[in-house]
C-alpha cells in the first residue's frame, strides 16, 4: 500500500522541518526594546537648574543619560519628544545627578537614593526624582597652648572639622547656586522666574482688594491671569503638552486650592501657561481630594462640570 510509506514520509519531513526551525530560533538573539523615564527633577525641593544632567546606572555601569530642560523637566510624555531612555541590564536601577552650580559640579546620587527596581522592556514610567543634596560647611577650631608650671607650653597648631548641613533659601531659587556663578543666560532665566513669582503674588493682592506698592503697575501689565473667567467656562480640555491662558487660569487655581505636594510645588514657580507634569498631579491630587474620577490629571467635562457645581 502507497498509504503507508506516504505518512511515514510526511511525519518525517515534519519533524526535520520543525527541528531545523528550532535551531535557527534558538540561535537567533531577539532585540530587547529600551524603557523611558519622563518627569520632573528636584533638587532640594526646588526644580533642577537647566543643563542640570540625569544619569542611570546599572552598578558601575551607565545605561542612560538625559539633559534637564526648563522648570526641571528632563523627559516629556510625549513619544516625540525627549526622555531619559535606559538600556536593558539586571539588577536595580540607580539614578545620579550633576549640575554645574551644586556640589561643586561634581555627579551625586545625594543623600535619598533615587533608584528604580528592575528594568522593564518597552516601557515608559512618569518618575519624578527627588534629590537631597547636602551642602559642605566647615568650623575651624582656634589655637591652644599647652603647658605646665611657670615655663612655656607646645603649641597646638589650628585645626578644621568638617560637616555637613542642608541649606535653606526662599522659594524660586535654586538651593546652592550662587549667581556670581551663573551664566548671563541663567541669570536671565532666573529673573524671569522671579518676574513670574511677583506677578503671580500681585495677581493675588489685587484679587483680594490690597493696595498695591506705588511702582510695581508696570508688572501687571499685559498679564492674562487678571481676569474674572471662571475655570469652569474653560472651552478646550486640557491635558500634558498643551499651553495657553486658560492653561495659566487652571494654575492660579490649583495653587490656591493647596490641594496637595505638587500644589505647593507648583506655586513655588507660579502659573507659566504651560501644562507640564507637575500641573498634571496637582490636577489630580484636587480631583482625588474633592472625589472626582477618574483622577488622572485631565480637565475635562467631568471637572469642568464639578466646578461649575460649586461656583467655580
Amino acid at each position: 500500500m502507497l498509504f503507508k510509506p506516504f505518512f511515514v514520509f510526511f511525519i518525517s519531513s515534519v519533524l526535520i522541518i520543525s527541528s531545523f526551525a528550532g535551531t535557527v530560533l534558538g540561535a537567533e538573539n531577539f532585540p530587547t526594546f529600551p524603557m523611558s523615564f519622563w518627569g520632573v527633577a528636584f533638587i532640594n525641593n526646588s526644580p533642577a537648574p537647566k543643563g542640570t544632567i540625569i544619569r542611570a546606572y546599572y552598578g558601575d555601569t551607565l545605561a542612560g543619560e538625559t539633559v534637564v530642560q526648563d522648570n526641571g523637566i528632563y523627559g516629556y510624555t510625549e513619544p516625540t519628544k525627549q526622555k531619559l531612555v535606559v538600556g536593558s541590564g539586571e539588577g536595580v536601577i540607580i539614578f545620579t545627578i550633576q549640575s554645574p552650580n551644586i556640589n561643586g559640579g561634581q555627579e551625586t546620587k545625594g543623600s535619598n537614593i533615587q533608584s528604580y527596581e528592575k528594568f522593564e522592556s518597552g516601557v515608559s514610567v512618569n518618575k519624578d526624582f527627588y534629590f537631597t543634596i547636602l551642602a559642605p560647611t566647615t568650623t575651624t577650631i582656634p589655637p591652644a597652648s599647652v603647658g605646665g608650671g611657670g615655663g612655656g607650653g607646645g603649641y597646638i597648631p589650628p585645626t578644621t572639622t568638617t560637616t555637613t548641613t542642608t541649606t535653606t533659601k526662599p522659594q524660586g531659587e535654586v538651593k546652592g547656586a550662587t549667581t556670581e556663578n551663573l551664566t548671563p543666560e541663567e541669570k536671565q532665566q532666573l529673573l524671569n522666574q522671579l518676574i513670574q513669582q511677583l506677578q503671580f503674588l500681585l495677581t493675588q493682592l489685587v484679587k483680594l482688594g490690597g493696595t498695591m506698592p506705588p511702582g510695581l503697575e508696570k508688572y501687571l501689565a499685559g498679564i492674562s491671569q487678571i481676569q474674572t473667567d471662571k475655570v469652569s467656562e474653560i472651552k478646550r480640555d486640557l491635558y500634558l503638552g498643551l499651553e495657553g491662558d486658560d492653561v495659566k487660569l487652571l494654575q492660579n487655581f490649583l495653587i490656591n486650592q493647596k490641594k496637595g505636594p505638587k500644589a505647593i510645588i507648583l506655586s513655588s514657580y507660579g502659573p507659566t501657561g504651560y501644562f507640564g507634569p507637575v500641573t498634571q498631579s496637582a490636577l489630580a491630587e484636587y480631583q482625588a481630594s474633592v472625589g472626582i474620577k477618574p483622577a488622572i490629571g485631565y480637565f475635562g467635562p467631568i471637572t469642568r462640570n464639578y466646578l461649575k457645581s460649586i461656583g467655580y
